[in-house]
C-alpha cells in the first residue's frame, strides 16, 4: 500500500500527486479556459531515461477532454480514445441522499471489473466482484483542528499497485465529476 498527497484536492485535474519522500508521481495539467479543454495526465519517467537539465522528467500517460453542451467527454488512455461513459460506466439509482451522481464501474486489463463508489466529500474504489475489497479511496486535507493535520491523499492498496496509471486516471475523472456534482447540490 502506499499514499499521493493531493497538492490541490478542490481541483484534482490541476494538482501534483506526491510520494512519502516528496517524489512527485503524477502532474495534471488543465488549462483554465472557458468551453472544452484538455487535462494531461504526466508521470515521472524512470530516472535512467536522462532530461535536459538533469532534473525529473515527466511523460503523458492519458488525457481526459471535457466537452461542453452535450458532446461526451472523452478519455484517451493506453492507445484508446473512449467515451468516458463507456470507460466508465454509470451504475446505481442516483437517489440516494449520499449518492453523487451515481457510482461509475470499469474492466481493468486484468479481466476483473471495479466499481468508483462516488460518496459525499470522498471516493472509494471497491472490487465489484470480490464483496467489495477496496482497492484505493481518497481522503480530505485534515487541517489539524480536531486530527493531526495532513493534505489531501490517494491511497491504494496493493491490490491496485498493478494497475496504478489506471486506478489515477480514472481517480481524476471521476473526482472532478464527483466534485462538480457536490457543488451543484450545495448550490441548489
Amino acid at each position: 500500500m502506499f499514499e499521493l498527497s493531493i497538492s490541490n484536492e478542490d481541483e484534482v485535474h490541476r494538482s501534483t500527486y506526491t510520494l512519502p519522500d516528496g517524489t512527485v508521481l503524477l502532474k495534471t495539467e488543465t488549462p483554465r479556459a472557458l468551453g472544452s479543454r484538455t487535462t494531461s495526465i504526466l508521470k515521472l519517467l524512470p530516472s535512467d531515461i536522462p532530461g535536459q537539465d538533469g532534473g525529473a522528467r515527466y511523460g503523458i500517460i492519458a488525457g481526459i477532454d471535457w466537452k461542453s453542451g452535450l458532446n461526451p467527454h472523452m478519455i484517451r488512455y493506453g492507445g484508446q480514445e473512449l467515451e468516458a461513459n463507456e470507460l466508465l460506466k454509470k451504475e446505481g439509482s442516483g437517489m440516494k441522499w449520499n449518492d453523487m451522481g451515481r457510482d461509475r464501474v470499469f474492466t481493468a486489463p486484468n479481466g476483473k471489473k471495479y466499481r468508483w463508489k462516488l460518496q459525499t466529500e470522498s471516493s472509494k474504489l471497491v472490487s465489484y466482484e470480490d464483496k467489495e475489497q477496496i482497492v484505493a479511496q481518497s481522503h480530505r486535507r485534515k487541517w489539524g483542528v480536531f486530527h493531526k493535520k495532513s493534505p489531501a491523499k490517494l491511497e491504494i492498496m496493493p491490490e491496485g499497485e498493478d494497475m496504478l496509471d489506471l486506478v489515477l486516471v480514472t481517480f481524476v475523472y471521476i473526482e472532478k465529476i464527483r466534485k462538480e456534482t457536490e457543488t451543484a447540490v450545495a448550490t441548489a
